[in-house]
């Protein structure tokens, strides 16, 4: 199941990029210093966090003027709290991020701390400042690794540029570009881009309320309602994930029993389709809340039938007539090391050599590979993790831990791959599609699907790929707003050999 942790994280940046608390009226806010901005943020503030309207977590913020290496500073603390069930299986996740800001120039970045804790397993990130150099530093399990990284973009200057913006006068499609840090990306200057939509009004004398604006980051919508200080009245991405203000008691106030999220996220279907493994044509018929910007491919066909009603046709991955070559920049990106993909750690490099032996041909070290990580990865939902040496370490994750591993592990042998996710068919009472991820490599002729997590080369046709790579994240603005309809599908035998 795909990490539905990692929206609320996605949201946490979303929600937090500017500090709240500002107390200054319209007229002062474009008169401040960053030193008078810094003496603002006084309050702290708290979210609760909602999927299907069921409390998972809650988030808080608060920040002060403190003294960092001799000077005054602004030290920005915020903390989250997430806890749900994956397919009957509770995980608590923990985090804490402390970031400073200097108070001259632009304000910019001086250090962040990030601490996290998911059902016990620990993880530290610091991104800090050496001799006018950033660096980043990780550590988990005992172990250490530190790279030179680029410069922050974001800064407390662009902070109270967007303070500015919402307290303008504001006209539909007006935009406001920055960036946002976020040190689980690989490029943690993370786009971010607000576009206004309108005013809300009050019911009780019909005159302007607050702003609401779009928040996008990686394709993903968050909408929301700011007050003119910038926080967050109530927030929705998708027709799943929601935002609430609330009071300490109220947000800290997590109600049994806890959610389910493999049940509230997964699509129930009107009629069940047996062993997914020997399903080889399905096509479906989808009603969509919000667009449905999905990828196309030689399996995959999606046609518009009316306003929100698509046609979805899905094949079982085949051998293309017609080869394809790969172009240059593709193939670069798809063999690069990452903070995440470490292709590049002798370790990953000598488990890949052990594992494909002799053995010639992409396809064929693919489908070793394959079978290797379902065969040696324990299945749980409750082990995330956020780089490849961290899979290999804990051995054990679910279907993003698996296509992790495997997707580093091709790439370590000079193999082009990616991680994709969407949805797959569970069969279950009541039959449903869940949140899934699998990987896609390029065997010199065309783009292969391999899932090693239910160890499949050459996908069935109930993998509905959604996304491509970890930062496409477009998928959330349909998630809890996708209704299914089976209209046809064919079987053939499950032991038929390709």
């Amino acid at each position: 199941m795909k990490k539905l942790q990692y929206t609320f994280i996605l949201v946490f940046f979303f929600v937090y990029l500017v500090p709240n608390g500002l107390s200054q009226t319209k007229k002062d806010l474009f008169a401040n210093t960053l030193k008078e901005y810094a003496q603002s943020q006084k309050e702290q503030s708290f979210l609760g966090n909602y999927m299907g309207g069921k409390k998972v977590g809650w988030d808080s913020e608060i920040s002060k003027i403190i003294l960092f290496e001799g000077k005054e500073a602004l030290k920005l603390t915020q903390q989250s709290y997430f806890i749900a069930k994956f397919a009957g299986q509770k995980s608590v996740s923990q985090e804490t991020i402390e970031t400073i800001y200097s108070l001259d120039g632009q304000g910019d970045i001086l250090q962040v701390n990030q601490f996290q804790n998911e059902n016990g397993f620990k993880k530290t990130k610091k991104l800090f400042m050496e001799n006018n150099k950033y660096f980043l530093k990780s550590s988990f399990d005992k172990s250490t690794q530190q790279k030179e990284v680029s410069k922050p973009k974001e800064n407390l200057s662009t902070h109270l540029k967007l303070v500015q913006w919402l307290n303008s006068e504001l006209k539909p499609g007006s935009e406001f570009s920055c960036h946002t840090t976020a040190l689980e990306e690989d490029d943690f200057n993370v786009p971010t881009k607000f576009i206004f939509k309108k005013y809300e009004i009050q019911e009780k004398d019909g005159t302007r309320g607050y702003p609401v604006v779009d928040q996008i980051t990686h394709g993903a919508i968050f909408t929301s309602v700011l007050d003119y200080k910038a926080n967050v009245i109530h927030g929705r991405m998708g027709n799943l994930l929601e935002l609430r203000k609330e009071t300490e008691i109220q947000a800290k106030k997590i109600p049994e029993p806890i959610v389910d999220l493999m049940e509230i996220s997964s699509i129930k279907l009107d009629k069940p389709l047996g062993d997914p493994r020997s399903v080889e044509f399905l096509r479906l018929q989808v009603q969509a809340t919000n667009q449905l910007a999905i990828p196309e491919s030689h399996r995959q066909v999606v046609k518009i039938i009316e306003n929100d009603i698509y046609e979805v046709i899905l094949l079982k991955d085949y051998f293309l007539k017609q080869p394809f070559k790969l172009p240059f920049e593709t193939r670069k990106l798809y063999l690069q090391p990452t903070n995440n993909i470490t292709s590049n750690s002798p370790k990953i490099t000598k488990v890949a050599k052990e594992i494909i032996g002799e053995t010639k041909g992409e396809f064929e070290k693919a489908a070793k590979l394959c079978k290797w990580v379902y065969g040696k990865l324990d299945k749980t939902m409750a082990a995330n993790s956020e780089s490849a040496l961290e899979v290999l370490s804990k051995m054990k994750g679910d279907c993003t831990e698996h296509s992790l591993l495997f997707v580093t592990l091709a790439r370590s042998i000079g193999i082009p791959a990616r991680e994709v996710g969407g949805l797959a068919y569970m069969d279950s009472d009541p039959p449903r599609l869940a949140w899934h991820a699998w990987a896609e490599i390029y065997d010199g002729k065309q783009w292969i699907t391999c899932d090693p997590t239910w160890n499949q080369v050459l996908v069935d046709a109930t993998h509905w790929k959604f996304s491509e790579g970890p930062t496409d994240m477009n998928w959330l603005n349909v998630l809890g707003g996708l209704q299914v309809k089976v209209k046809e599908f064919k079987k053939s035998d499950p032991n038929k050999q390709d």
